[in-house]
């Protein structure tokens, strides 16, 4: 809230950090600023093009993200496999839903990470070839592969 003259910065790397970032946040805002919640976020719409410029898998060291437009709502899906870096064991975890909220940000629009901002990055190196990644949950994870298939460049 720049506008206001007050940033909050938070750090975290517990499995339901996502969850006590909102809640400090919360507080912050009520005893600093005096706002009962978080100022609205307005949705966008983006064409079905855009959705799908998203999609593919997506993989980090404790997580695959298998992101997908959803048919006819504007949104996308994302199928949640965590990772365990101890012993390598997967397990799905609740789907997520996203809705929109700029060109390359979203919003989880339920379950225990409802309200969580997810975004998409692109980054070029010195070579010229580019990389696609997104960041869920606080961490960045790198897309492996297009929704079709190819290997992203």
């Amino acid at each position: 809230m720049p506008e206001r003259g007050f940033a909050l910065a938070q750090l975290t790397n517990g499995e339901s950090g996502t969850q006590a970032m909102a809640q400090i946040e919360a507080w912050a805002l009520r005893h600093y600023r005096g706002l009962a919640k978080r100022p609205e976020v307005g949705v966008v719409r983006l064409s079905e093009a855009d959705l799908a410029a998203f999609a593919g898998v997506y993989e980090r060291h404790d997580g695959r993200f298998v992101i997908t437009p959803e048919q006819d709502t504007g949104r996308l899906s994302v199928e949640v496999t965590e990772i365990d870096e101890e012993n390598a064991e997967e397990s799905e975890q609740p789907r997520l839903v996203l809705e929109p909220v700029g060109g390359r940000r979203f919003r989880s629009v339920q379950g225990p990470s409802k309200d969580a901002i997810v975004d998409f990055l692109t980054l070029a190196d010195d070579a010229g070839q580019t990389r696609t990644l997104v960041r869920i949950s606080g961490r960045l994870a790198e897309r492996s592969r297009t929704e079709s298939g190819a290997a992203d460049a």
